[in-house]
């Protein structure tokens, strides 16, 4: 029978600690701005427009609340039909910020939300704009 001594019990409380610390770490981690322009679709798709905003910088949180995202949601849904999924996205540099354009296709057009970020990787502007089809 195996006896677990005391440095197998440091060793095996240290990789719990580990392995639990990896999920939180990764998440709390960095994100690209791709990650964060992709997610943020994601939420507006789901209906999260509250954790949408959490990606914005104050100035953008005083200008698009919650019920503004909602408003925007629904205005492209009727514009354009039902959201389907995010068709790629581009990376572009605008008046010298780094800018996500999510290609979002809807049932009648694909639209791109172009998302500007800030230097700490916060959303700092947000603009629909038309979407070049693929050569």
């Amino acid at each position: 029978m195996f006896r677990m001594t005391r440095s197998h019990t440091l060793v095996a409380t240290a990789a719990l600690m580990f392995a639990m610390a990896l999920p939180a770490a990764h998440a709390a981690g960095p994100m690209s701005t791709r990650a964060v322009a992709h997610a943020f679709v994601q939420d507006l798709a789901t209906g999260h427009y509250a954790r949408a905003e959490a990606c914005f910088t104050p100035r953008m949180r005083r200008l698009a609340k919650p019920a503004k995202l909602r408003s925007l949601w629904q205005f492209l849904g009727r514009k354009f039909g039902a959201y389907e999924k995010i068709d790629g996205s581009d990376a572009v540099t605008v008046a010298g910020h780094p800018t996500i354009i999510v290609h979002t296709a809807f049932t009648r057009l694909t639209v791109g939300l172009e998302i500007t970020f800030d230097a700490a990787h916060r959303i700092a502007g947000l603009h629909v704009v038309p979407v070049q089809p693929a050569p």
